[in-house]
């Protein structure tokens, strides 16, 4: 015997359906909020990092020096006082 199941009229499934979407949007309310604090915290530590000086991605350039010999062969190349367009 087979047993009967109660149709759901298109009202209950319309409900039903809403009350799925309404579910859906409060979890990405949420979703939202909790990525908004990240990013503010993320924020806030960057700031600490530029202020203490340990910004990310920044590094010191390193002045190269030339020994007699290169700076010579800069000089005879017309390399030298010239800036490069």
């Amino acid at each position: 015997m087979e047993e009967e199941k109660p149709e759901e009229t298109g009202e209950e499934q319309q409900k039903s359906v809403i009350e799925i979407a309404n579910e859906t949007a409060e979890r990405i309310e949420r979703a939202n909020e909790e990525a908004k604090k990240i990013m503010k915290q993320q924020e806030n530590a960057e700031a600490r990092a530029r202020l203490g000086g340990k910004s990310v991605g920044v590094q010191p350039v390193e002045k190269k020096e030339d020994d007699p010999q290169e700076y010579a062969q800069r000089a005879l190349r017309g390399e030298i006082g010239n800036k490069k367009p």
